[in-house]
């Protein structure tokens, strides 16, 4: 029997996953188009990167390849029913990240919650540096610059304004230029991405040739030309910004931890607050990791993942119940 075609959630995740990869230019204006083709190709990748960045894994180096394999070997088996359209798929990608929902009774895992941040570093002028562990960077500053020069991984950076001395990024081969502002880049298998979230850089190549502006929101892959030949520059799609820099959001790790705690330790991180409708709910244990600063975001998340919904008691209020 000919297998069926890719349903639109499970081609959705495939794209996120090469996204997390790296994309190349054509690969990149092939996901736009296909974003654009149909308003439900967008609404599944939004859906579906609402959970990549709540799990905080777009930042794991090979978590796409371990997930795209996974595709893969669900199409092979025909198990559809986990990619059919909405939560069901949002759940899907859920227990291919590692999530785990469990009974209370037979816990043989001692609870346990950690709480991530990213490192940070205070530059000697003030600006501060954040980065997954391992990022590689030294610091070279002079009287007329200050440089950064990254030989692999991602940063963000935080520049205190200073239009004497230009704070300067370098990282294969391209450079990007900032006087006061905030940006990252990431190093890829491809190049270097670059994603403003405050002002405006400059980007150029290694020898100082201007490439193009770039404002807050904006983002873009620079992939090294052939010997001689111009960088090619490749306008990343508009939910790339806030994707690439999930692993700057504070979040719990919680494994084998009661809902009860679960809850109580949301509540003291955000103003909204949630309940538990049934007191049993308590008790049941939940591993996964969760965003802090989004209470929406962790409320889907459980809708989603773990057939719990959220209602809306009074202002400022969620109650949480099994789903009827």
């Amino acid at each position: 029997m000919k297998p069926s075609a890719p349903s639109i959630a499970e081609t959705a995740a495939e794209w996120i996953c090469q996204r997390d990869a790296g994309f190349t230019p054509a690969e990149a204006a092939a996901f736009a188009a296909w974003c654009a083709a149909e308003p439900a190709h967008a609404a599944a990748v939004a859906k579906l990167e609402r959970v990549w960045q709540a799990t905080d894994r777009a930042a794991e180096p090979g978590f796409g390849a371990a997930l795209r394999a996974r595709l893969t070997e669900r199409r092979r088996g025909r198990q559809r029913r986990l990619f059919a359209a909405g939560g069901v798929a949002l759940g899907a990608l859920l227990l291919a990240a590692g999530w785990s929902w469990r009974q209370s009774a037979p816990v043989e895992t001692a609870a346990r919650t950690v709480l991530h941040e990213p490192p940070r570093s205070v530059l000697p002028d003030g600006s501060v540096a954040e980065y997954p562990a391992g990022a590689p960077f030294t610091v070279e500053y002079s009287p007329g610059v200050r440089r950064v020069a990254m030989s692999g991984g991602e940063a963000h950076f935080r520049v205190v304004p200073d239009a004497t001395r230009p704070f300067v990024v370098v990282a294969d081969g391209i450079s990007v230029r900032a006087v006061g502002t905030a940006f990252a880049v990431r190093i890829t298998a491809r190049g270097a991405d670059v994603v403003v979230t405050e002002g405006k850089v400059a980007v150029a190549t290694a020898a100082t040739e201007p490439l193009l502006s770039l404002t807050a929101g904006q983002a873009v892959a620079v992939q090294p030309g052939a010997a001689g030949a111009a960088p090619v520059v490749t306008v990343l799609p508009s939910t790339d910004p806030a994707a690439r820099l999930v692993w700057r959001q504070r979040r719990a790790e919680f494994s084998s931890v009661p809902l009860a705690d679960v809850v109580a330790h949301v509540n003291r991180h955000t103003g909204v607050q949630f309940a538990l409708g049934d007191p049993a709910l308590g008790a049941v244990r939940l591993s996964g990791v969760f965003r802090l600063d989004d209470p929406a975001e962790f409320s889907e998340v459980l809708a989603q993942g773990f057939d719990l919904v959220g209602e809306e008691a009074v202002a400022g209020r969620i109650v949480l119940r099994r789903r009827r």
